[in-house]
């Protein structure tokens, strides 16, 4: 286990010795984000850019501080700082990874998926590891299926799936994420082929079932759709859409007092959420067994 005080010291004695110290700085910005401190890591981060370091610490600097700005929520100082990382480092492919990639998920944040998405283009570009790579094909999956371009993102997760075929988890989340956008055209079939994959290679994904829930039901199949639901709701007792599809997918079995009692479960849950809009399905739902 790191030594976080320890390194703290030191780094403490390397600036009294040198106020100047850029590496000290630097090195103790890393430490203190590495505590989640980031308000105090932001603090030596300015201080390195301050004293105008030459070479390869200002972009890192600069990216640092975007990235402890992000984790304090202020997205727009993020974009800001891995915007000047590019500009003092723009023939480095790893700083211009790194701050594309971040700042694109800044920009996702504030709702400019249009401008994330061109972030995630350039990543690819540069043609990153294979990791990292396929991060940015699902992130830009994500924000095309913003954009309703549903074909745009099946092939994005489709990249991601054959780039990092060794990684079972994020395989399984790229699939469980294609599913759901296969859904939303009504490839049902499809849908279902992705989260049989996908719940053979992590069968703790409570969102997979429920989607194949969903493409069964829409199938005709309510009897597997009821099977599926009992899952997420296992997994995650609290998962109130999956008892609001099991109740929806009882009516049609006609098991009417089970659909009852997930209902109500559903409701209870919808209004400790606040969730108004399921709150309002669930309701309209509850009138049809009247």
């Amino acid at each position: 286990m790191r030594n976080y005080k320890g390194a703290i010291r030191d780094h403490n004695a390397a600036i009294r010795l040198d106020p100047e110290n850029i590496e000290a700085y630097f090195n103790r910005g890393n430490v203190k984000s590495d505590l989640e401190n980031h308000k105090m890591a932001i603090e030596d981060y300015d201080m390195v850019i301050h004293l105008k370091p030459k070479g390869i610490i200002l972009p890192l600097a600069y990216a640092k501080r975007a990235s402890a700005k992000s984790e304090m929520g202020d997205n727009k100082g993020a974009i800001k700082d891995y915007t000047e990382a590019v500009r003092s480092e723009p023939n480095n492919p790893n700083i211009l990874t790194v701050a594309y990639l971040n700042r694109g998920l800044a920009k996702f944040g504030l709702g400019n998926v249009k401008s994330a998405i061109e972030d995630y283009n350039e990543v690819i570009r540069l043609k990153p590891r294979n990791a990292v790579l396929a991060s940015a094909y699902v992130y830009r999956a994500n924000a095309k299926s913003k954009l309703g371009d549903n074909e745009g993102t099946i092939k994005d997760y489709d990249e991601a799936i054959h780039l990092t075929l060794e990684n079972i988890n994020f395989v399984a989340y790229a699939y469980s994420k294609q599913a759901a956008t296969k859904l939303d055209i009504n490839d049902n079939e499809g849908a279902i082929e992705d989260c049989d994959t996908a719940i053979r290679l992590n069968p703790a994904l409570a969102e997979v079932y429920k989607i194949r829930g969903e493409a069964r039901s829409n199938l005709g199949n309510y009897n597997g759709a009821a099977k599926d639901y009992d899952t997420p709701v296992y997994l995650k007792p609290d998962y109130t859409e999956a008892y609001y599809k099991r109740g929806c997918t009882k009516i049609e079995i006609g098991n009417f007092p089970e659909a009852r009692m997930d209902f109500r479960t559903a409701l209870k849950l919808a209004k400790s959420e606040g969730d108004q809009v399921l709150k309002a399905d669930i309701e309209k739902a509850f009138r049809l067994l009247k």
